[in-house]
């Protein structure tokens, strides 16, 4: 497998479990319905993408899908479905969190050609009864060193990538989002609540914005809980000051869920910097308000 294409890694995360499935824990209690319908539309879209059947896999695919690979490209629905290849070995799924109509999907690929792991996180919609996949991140397990704004650090192997980390400066310039509506704004103010949170290690007002069932995939490729992940929200505190930069902000609400796209960078309290990083960031509305579900975090790599 060549890993410089869109083709080798487009389908990687997904089609796995057209070779084959194996659910590791007990789906979420929140709707067990739910999370039934949702198990059996992605075998079905698999299915369908063993076959090789372009237009049934596009009947699953939403529109506006954003599909962030583990070099950090970004790719269209269209561009998802230009270039479809041979799937990994096998797929893990771990984890299925239903909130109402919004499903979240986590699971581990495992690569037998280079023999390297991937972890994704999925989001899928309920739209009229139909499950669409709306936003899909990931990440490769002991991807290369640094740090991202989850506290997780330590050196990993960077064999098997094209190119190098990009570095923060490479990044580009800070940029704010436009914003179009109340909701926009809303999930933006959420988005910069959370970052300031976490740079001050302030983990009561982390925790109001963050959903219960909260599922985050790290920059190496761990997979934390809420719980887990404000005990390194907790750390900061104390620390020297940190910053988080942000530009190529994408914000797209439907409904009661919402995704946020983003390149960020900058330096950890303590002044760790923060490599250039790709984020995807799922909210959700839960009695009028709107908290993080998952978050998934891919270091940009060098085209």
């Amino acid at each position: 497998m060549r890993l410089r294409s869109l083709s080798a890694w487009t389908v990687s995360m997904l089609f796995v479990l057209a070779v084959g499935v194996v659910f590791a824990q007990t789906m979420s209690q929140t709707n067990a319905t739910g999370d039934e319908q949702l198990k059996a539309v992605t075998q079905q879209m698999l299915q369908a993408a063993q076959q090789a059947d372009k237009d049934a896999v596009g009947r699953f695919l939403a529109d506006n899908l954003t599909w962030v690979m583990p070099t950090g490209k970004v790719a269209s629905k269209e561009e998802f479905l230009a270039e479809l290849s041979t799937p990994p070995q096998e797929v893990n799924v771990e984890q299925i969190r239903t909130f109402g109509r919004i499903g979240l999907v986590t699971g581990v690929a495992h690569f037998e050609n280079n023999g390297r792991d991937a972890r994704f996180l999925a989001e899928w919609v309920n739209e009229g009864g139909e499950w669409k996949l709306m936003a899909h991140q990931a990440t490769l397990i002991g991807s290369p060193s640094g740090t991202t704004p989850t506290g997780t650090s330590g050196a990993m192997s960077s064999s098997g990538m094209a190119g190098g980390k990009k570095t923060a400066s490479a990044a580009g310039r800070s940029a704010a989002p436009t914003l179009h509506s109340d909701d926009e704004r809303a999930i933006w103010k959420v988005q910069e609540d959370l970052q300031r949170a976490y740079l001050k290690g302030d983990t009561a007002g982390y925790s109001k914005l963050t959903a219960e069932d909260y599922l985050r995939v790290e920059e190496n490729g761990q997979q934390l809980g809420k719980s887990e992940f404000l005990k390194t929200v907790k750390k900061n505190a104390g620390q020297s000051a940190g910053r988080i930069e942000t530009s190529d902000v994408q914000i797209t609400v439907n409904g009661d869920a919402a995704r946020v796209i983003m390149t960020l960078w900058g330096a950890q309290p303590g002044g760790e910097e923060i490599p250039a990083t790709r984020v995807t960031r799922i909210f959700v509305k839960q009695n009028g308000r709107w908290q993080q579900a998952g978050a998934a975090f891919t270091s940009i790599r060098e085209q």
